[in-house]
Parts: structure tokens; sequence; C-alpha cells
């Protein structure tokens, strides 16, 4: 089974990456604390613009809000790795979702 993938933040860095590995195929969720966002990503998708304008996509990707995140129990478990700059693992670990 393909791994599950959740990036958390789907601004700039974080939703380019999560919108090209959801293009390549893979199972990526993203995680948003902004709701608006959350809203606006779910109803239009994610656009990622290229080097030259035939690169452009918009990307339907799955995004959850923070407090949506315990949706993700159903799921395998996930590996969580984070670059320490971030409360990654204990937004998970809170949530009492495995990693």
């Amino acid at each position: 089974m393909a791994p599950h993938i959740a990036v958390v933040g789907a601004g700039a860095v974080g939703g380019f990456i999560g919108a090209r590995l959801a293009a390549a195929g893979e199972n990526v969720t993203l995680i948003d604390h902004w709701p608006e966002h959350v809203d606006a990503t779910r109803r239009n998708g994610l656009r990622i613009d290229g080097a030259v304008p035939q690169d452009n996509v918009i990307v339907p990707v799955r995004i959850l809000a923070d407090d949506e995140i315990d949706s993700l129990k159903a799921l395998p478990p996930l590996e969580v790795q984070t670059d320490g700059q971030c409360d990654a693992q204990w937004r998970f670990c809170r949530h009492g979702i495995d990693h």
C-alpha cells in the first residue's frame, strides 16, 4: 500500500509540495490552520504557477483544517517528519494519531 502523506501547512511551500505530490498520484492530505483557505482550496483546488504559463495547473487536493485532523485516525498510520521548526508532531500526538 502506498504511504499516506500529510503536509502540515498549505501555504506557498506546503501547498506547492502537496499539490505536486497529489498531481503525481500520491495519497496526500494537506492540513492548514486558516479556515477560509481550507474552504477556498476545497472549492477551487490549488493553483500552481510554473516557470512558463503552460506549466500552470489547478490541482484538486484533500485538505483539512486543524480542527478536522481527528478524521485522519481512520486512515493508516502516518509517518511524521518535521524540520524541527513547527509543532507537527505535537499536533498529531495531541489528537492521538499514530506517527
